[in-house]
């Protein structure tokens, strides 16, 4: 036939009808979008630290849902206590 065993299998001598490839980009906004953010507030007296974070995270939220986070949501708080000493 054409040429050796294996290229008479991959050749087509007379070949019929129609081939094409096509390949697409599609672009969509994500359905979840996990972030890590925090918010740190040092203050003497932990009701004004608390006050301070809470004010520093609704400014946060409020940014997230000025460019489009519909739901936003906090999973936990973590405290921790830290000591720094002036010189």
């Amino acid at each position: 036939m054409y040429g050796s065993s294996s290229d008479a299998r991959q050749a087509i001598p007379n070949p019929a009808g129609v081939s094409s490839f096509g390949s697409a980009i599609i672009r969509v906004p994500p359905d979840l979008a996990l972030l890590r953010l925090g918010v740190r507030s040092l203050k003497d007296k932990p009701e004004d630290a608390f006050a301070d974070a809470r004010k520093k995270n609704d400014a946060v939220r409020a940014f997230l849902r000025s460019v489009g986070a519909s739901e936003v949501a906090s999973s936990r708080i973590t405290l921790r206590q830290e000591t720094r000493y002036a010189e």
